[in-house]
C-alpha cells in the first residue's frame, strides 16, 4: 500500500481490542511516527449512552489512519474519515463485512490468515481420533463407573473430505497425512491450491455431493460468505454415508444445525464435532446439547493461550510494511468475503 504523506506525519493507529500495556507499547514502537489510541475499554459504555467514553472514542476516530480490532464501532465509516487499513483480530470476516459502507468503503481490509492453521488442524485430528477411539462413549462409562468392554476403529486408510481448501484446509489435509489417510478437496476454484501435492483428489463446487458421499470424516473450512451460508443442509447431509463424521470449523451459519440434529438423533449420520454454532453462546434450548454422538467445543479451536502477543506481533509485521508503503499480507477481497 503506497502511503502519499510526508514523512513526518504522525500515523494514528486504533486499537479497539483489550490488550495488555505491553503489547500496546510494541505497536507504539513499531515506528517512531505511529501514535496508538486504545478505545477497548470506552467502547461499551459509549454504546451505551456514557457520554465522555464517547467523546473519546469520536476524538480517537476522527484522526485514526490505521485500526486494530475485533469489533467495529457503530458508523466506522463516518466516524472515521481518515481510515485507510483495518487489521481484522480474527481470521473470520464476515461479521465485519455486515457493515456494507465499509464493505463498499476504499478501506483496506486485512485477516489473521494463517495464524489459527496448526491449531484448528489439531482441532480437527483431535476429533476424529475422539470418535474412532471412542472417547465420548470412554467419559459416560466413567461417570455411570460401568466397565464395558468395545472395539475401536482407527484412521489410516479413511478418507476425509475437506470443504473449502484455503490455509485450514491445507493444515488439515497435512495432519491427515500423518495418519496415512485419504484426502479429497472442494473448493470454489476448479482445481484447488495444493502446494505439497497431498491431495488424493481435487473437485471443484460441483464435486461437493460426491465428497459428501464418499467421505468418512467431512471436514467444514469453507468462510461464511452469501455463497456459503446454508451449503450444507438436509440434501447434502442426507448425501454422507451412516457411519460419516462431520466436523465444522469455520462459521455455524454454513450448516442446517435443525437437520444435523435430526440425523444424528436418527443414526443417518453417526456423529459431528462442532466448534461453531449459528448463535453463540448455543442457546440453552438447543438439541444439540443432549445428543450423545456430537462433539461440543465453544468456538475456541483456534485460539491459543498466547494469543494476544501472537497476534499483535503479525499486526506489528504488517504495520511496518504500511510504513514502509509496501503491500499488505493477507488482504480481504471484501467482494469475496475472504
Amino acid at each position: 500500500m503506497q502511503r502519499t504523506a510526508g514523512a513526518d506525519n504522525r500515523i494514528t493507529v486504533v486499537v479497539t481490542i483489550p490488550l495488555d500495556a505491553g503489547l500496546i507499547d510494541r505497536i507504539a514502537q513499531t515506528h517512531p511516527r505511529i501514535t496508538v489510541v486504545d478505545v477497548s475499554q470506552d467502547l461499551k459504555p459509549a454504546e451505551a449512552g456514557d457520554s465522555e467514553a464517547s467523546a473519546r472514542v469520536d476524538q480517537a476516530l476522527s484522526t485514526a489512519e490505521v485500526m486494530f480490532s475485533h469489533r467495529l464501532p457503530p458508523n466506522l465509516t463516518a466516524r472515521a474519515p481518515q481510515l485507510r487499513w483495518l487489521q481484522a483480530y480474527f481470521t473470520g470476516v464476515d461479521g465485519i463485512l455486515e457493515d456494507r459502507s465499509l464493505r463498499e468503503s476504499p478501506i483496506v481490509l486485512t485477516s489473521m490468515s494463517g495464524f489459527h492453521d496448526s491449531a484448528i488442524a489439531e482441532y480437527v485430528i483431535a476429533a476424529m481420533l475422539m470418535f474412532v477411539k471412542e472417547t465420548p462413549r470412554c467419559f459416560r462409562q466413567k461417570q455411570t463407573r460401568r466397565w464395558e468392554w468395545f472395539p475401536v476403529d482407527t484412521l489410516e486408510s479413511k478418507t476425509v473430505g475437506i470443504v473449502g481448501y484455503g490455509r485450514i484446509g491445507r493444515a488439515v489435509c497435512r495432519v491427515c497425512m500423518t495418519f496415512n489417510m485419504h484426502v479429497a478437496a472442494v473448493d470454489r476454484t476448479d482445481r484447488p491450491y495444493d502446494p505439497e501435492g497431498c491431495l488424493d483428489r481435487t473437485l471443484g463446487n460441483d464435486g461437493l455431493g460426491e465428497l459428501l458421499s464418499t467421505s468418512d470424516f467431512v471436514v467444514v473450512c469453507v468462510p461464511l460468505t452469501d455463497e456459503t451460508r446454508g451449503m450444507i443442509g438436509k440434501h447434502e447431509i442426507a448425501l454422507m454415508q451412516p457411519h460419516a463424521r462431520l466436523i465444522v470449523v469455520s462459521r455455524g451459519n454454513i450448516v442446517d444445525e435443525d437437520a444435523l440434529a435430526t440425523a444424528l438423533r436418527s443414526g443417518a449420520l453417526a456423529g459431528a464435532a462442532l466448534d461453531v454454532y449459528a448463535e453463540e453462546p448455543l442457546p440453552l434450548d438447543s438439541p444439540l446439547w443432549t445428543l450423545d454422538n456430537l462433539i461440543f467445543s465453544p468456538h475456541n479451536s483456534g485460539d491459543i493461550k498466547d494469543y494476544d502477543p501472537r497476534a499483535t506481533e503479525l499486526f506489528c509485521q504488517n504495520l511496518e510494511r504500511y510504513v514502509r508503503g509496501e503491500p499488505l499480507e493477507n488482504i480481504v477481497d471484501k467482494a469475496l468475503g475472504f
